[in-house]
This record gives C-alpha cells, structure tokens and sequence, in this order.
C-alpha cells in the first residue's frame, strides 16, 4: 500500500483546462503525458462542455495528479488521475456541483434564495456559491448534531 504523501518527484500535475475545448475534450496528445481521453457521444461531451463553461467563473483550478507508484500497481499498465478537490473553495468537489445548480436556475427561482438539508459538505458548498451568488440559503440541520458540525 501507498501511503499518502504530498505532490513529490513522482506525481504529475496537468491543468484541468488542457481537458476542455469549444468541441468538448481537447485532443489527448496535446498533453505531455500517457492519458488517454474517453470520448462520449456529442450530446455527453456538449452537456460536460456547458457545465463547465457555466462554474468556470466561479470555481478554483485544482490540480489533476497522476502516481508512478499507484499507476505501477495496476495490470496492464494504467494511468490513473486524481482530482485535488481538497484545493476547491469549501475543500470539496461538492462546491462544482452547488454552483452548477444555482447557475442553471433562473434569476426568478433565486428570488427566495435556495435551500438544503445538510450537515457535511454539502450544505457548506451551498452556502458559498449561494453567498458568491447574492443569493439566500437556508440549511435545515437535524438537532443532535456532533458539535464540531454545528461551527
């Protein structure tokens, strides 16, 4: 087993907009590494492409990472990636998904601001792309809560 260790030597970073192009995904040999793009159909590569241009103002680039020592582990040989959503704003891949959604409802439905029933991550990326946004947003929590969550 690999331990987890910080970014060394051995791990690759690749910039997240290197994926993206106007058609959907760039073309993998623009990248200076092994990674080989899984192409979908128009209609998927176009709803990743328009997801993506609708957070983009409002999301951190994070680094994509890639182990020698993790990819060594697999048969046949396989390049693996990780996303360091640790680096997003909220610290989790969940403030992608909260901003995406408040980006797609109409500036009428926004009105009485957005709610959520959450105590962990979700709730946390709600409230920061709903504050980014000018938007209200309400959390429903359940009483017994573990106290570090009620902070």
């Amino acid at each position: 087993m690999v331990p987890y260790s910080l970014p060394s030597q051995e791990t690759e970073w690749i910039d997240e907009d290197q994926f993206f192009c106007s058609s959907g995904f760039a073309e993998s040999a623009s990248l200076n590494c092994n990674f080989k793009m899984i192409r979908f159909g128009n209609e998927m590569s176009n709803a990743v492409s328009e997801a993506y241009s609708l957070i983009k103002p409002a999301i951190h680039k994070t680094p994509l990472l890639t182990s020698k020592s993790i990819n060594s582990f697999t048969t046949p040989h396989l390049s693996i990636y990780f996303k360091a959503e640790l680096f997003q704003k909220t610290g989790a891949f969940k403030f992608r998904g909260a901003s995406h959604a408040i980006a797609r409802l109409a500036p009428s439905s926004l009105e009485n601001g957005v709610v959520t029933h959450s105590s962990g991550n979700h709730s946390a990326a709600l409230a920061c792309a709903a504050l980014e946004k000018g938007v209200k947003c309400y959390v429903v929590m359940v009483l017994i809560l573990i106290a570090p969550r009620a902070q």
